[in-house]
């Protein structure tokens, strides 16, 4: 995953600079105060000696794009489990469905995959493969009990 690199506002980095020659504090304890990563403040006092009040451009506003990609950024890193494109579910199956068929069988086309997958999934999977939602039973068993406690009379009762 990339590192979202930070962008500051021209206002705010002659603020630091102009910060810097006043305060008296030292480089490293500004940086840390205005949460700025270790360097910049150096990089940014160069760039002003050798490129003067021409160094940062720009008016310090945001655009409308930037601010809709922020919000957006932000939006996205906010989707957690549980939510509707939670996908958790579907990387332990695929997870799954390799490590249990896919890795141990040798396919020469993509309709023989297909077959192989499907019957896994038809045959094994979905049947005779234990799922903690139905308390580690298969899903056979599961229907064969829930159908004997109706004969019986019994209420049958999800476990969640």
């Amino acid at each position: 995953m990339s590192k979202i690199r930070k962008a500051y506002t021209s206002e705010f980095k002659r603020e630091a600079l102009r910060l810097l020659e006043t305060s008296g504090k030292s480089v490293a304890q500004i940086e840390r105060d205005l949460g700025v990563g270790p360097g910049c403040l150096s990089r940014w006092k160069h760039q002003l000696s050798q490129d003067g009040d021409a160094v940062f451009p720009g008016h310090g506003r945001v655009m409308p794009e930037q601010e809709r990609l922020r919000r957006l950024e932000h939006e996205n890193a906010m989707n957690g489990v549980g939510t509707w494109y939670d996908n958790a579910p579907m990387e332990s199956f695929f997870g799954t469905l390799k490590s249990e068929w896919i890795y141990l069988c040798v396919y020469r086309a993509r309709n023989e995959a297909r077959t192989s997958v499907f019957s896994y999934i038809e045959a094994f999977y979905n049947r005779r493969r234990r799922h903690s939602a139905l308390d580690y039973l298969s899903p056979e068993v599961y229907e064969q009990r829930y159908y004997k406690q109706l004969k019986l009379g019994l209420t049958p009762c999800p476990q969640n």
